[in-house]
């Protein structure tokens, strides 16, 4: 059978031949691909693989690296290979997660144990990374037997069958083709990193101002802008410098409330008919069917506190409180609970499996001394709805940047999967 590349990738490497200059007498939607089997064109040195047990090993004090299925485990006294090699999982807990094999180089002098294939290209036949990234394609799952655990056997990597190109002219071997394929791939990863990284950064620029959301930090430039603009969008008549802070403890801005019951996390059930709040990630931890002891935030919401985690949640519907851990605290009458609840947040540094409960008391909050034509109540709802207000903002961004960075990973896989699997097949 013989097949060309898909016409988009012919497009993109005509792109990469324009803006690099490279490769400008391959016409590749000249190039024709032949399907061959693996054990054709590589060397397999699995012979001189040996497992070592742990009483064998030096671990982690030798010189030489000692691969297993997903990379170095260890290091050792000696080594079995001295070069570079292509080391392929046979099995492991990679081929269990992702029901296909991972490859990667191996160079100077190592060991490997008995988890992996050891492969060489035949020399000016198939170009070492030109197989990396065919298996990288993830489409070998049909060569994985699935009996006692995943594996890739030496019989079953033989077959594997590799779309070639074929010579093209006096210019381009096979073996210079599947080197300029590579480059291009390579060229294009770059492309993309280039651009994760602007998101990455753009990413780390609105996480600090989403922390720079609390009262303490309403001198940054961004936040007096940022305000002055909801301001005059909401008609509020004063600017966020006009506000006075007073300083408060803890026993002055928060109570502590005592829960009825606590749902223990071993007895939290998927569904029920209330939901539980813990000290974990996420807003609700799970369900129960419990009918007394629940608590009723839903006119006045708490602030709950994880006391190992410094996890902060706001809550504001009826509830379960979760085990050990964590801490429900209720705001004074003279605070808002949401203006409570930015303040609390991001406010103690988690250090570990310890107590933060202590740290957070000892923490000074502040409350808005009242303006000319405003009472503090209505300050801090000002604050606390501009805040809100903001962070939508803000998660629509990450929103669109995690899209991004979805396409990103799409945008990868495909060029893998187009260079090697979406070739027009036809017959000879």
């Amino acid at each position: 059978m013989i097949g060309k590349l898909d016409k988009e990738i012919i497009e993109k490497f005509k792109a990469f031949q324009e803006k690099t200059g490279k490769h400008s007498e391959l016409y590749i939607e000249d190039v024709e691909f032949e399907n061959k089997k693996l054990e054709k064109i590589i060397n397999i040195f699995d012979n001189q693989r040996v497992a070592l047990s742990g009483n064998e090993r030096n671990t982690r004090k030798g010189k030489y690296p000692y691969y297993g299925a997903s990379g170095i485990i260890d290091y050792i006294d000696d080594y079995i290979y001295d070069g570079r090699y292509l080391i392929v999982s046979e099995d492991g807990e990679n081929l269990i997660a992702r029901k296909t094999p991972i490859a990667f180089f191996a160079s100077g002098k190592f060991w490997v144990n008995n988890h992996a294939h050891i492969l060489k290209g035949k020399e000016n036949i198939l170009f070492d990374e030109y197989l990396k990234y065919f298996i990288d394609s993830n489409k070998l799952y049909n060569y994985i037997s699935f009996s006692s655990q995943p594996k890739l056997s030496q019989t079953n990597l033989k077959k594997i069958l590799i779309p070639i190109p074929k010579d093209l002219n006096k210019f381009y071997s096979s073996y210079q083709i599947q080197e300029a394929i590579v480059e291009f791939l390579e060229y294009s990863f770059k492309e993309i990193e280039v651009i994760r990284e602007r998101i990455d950064k753009r990413y780390k620029i609105f996480e600090r101002l989403k922390k720079a959301l609390i009262p303490s930090t309403f001198i940054k430039d961004y936040v007096k802008v940022a305000f002055a603009r909801y301001a005059r969008e909401k008609g509020i008549k004063f600017n966020i410098l006009d506000i006075v802070f007073n300083d408060v403890n803890f026993s002055n801005f928060f109570d502590t409330v005592t829960p009825p019951k606590k749902i223990k996390n071993k007895d939290a059930k998927e569904k029920g008919d209330f939901p539980i709040v813990s000290q974990s990630d996420g807003l609700i931890n799970g369900h129960t069917n419990e009918k007394n002891g629940y608590i009723d935030a839903k006119t006045e919401p708490l602030i709950i506190f994880g006391d190992h985690t410094t996890i902060v949640k706001y809550v504001n519907f009826k509830f379960f409180a979760g085990a050990d851990g964590t801490k429900i605290l209720k705001p004074k009458n003279t605070i808002i609970s949401k203006y409570a609840y930015y303040q609390s947040v991001n406010r103690i540094k988690q250090q570990g499996y310890q107590r933060h409960f202590q740290y957070f008391k000892n923490e000074i909050f502040l409350i808005p001394k009242d303006l000319e034509n405003y009472t503090s109540l209505e300050i801090q709802k000002i604050i606390a709805d501009f805040i809100e207000y903001t962070e939508n903002r803000l998660q629509k961004e990450f929103d669109r940047m995690d899209r991004g960075y979805h396409n990103l990973e799409r945008l990868h896989k495909t060029y893998l999967a187009r260079t090697f699997s979406l070739i027009n097949w036809g017959v000879e």
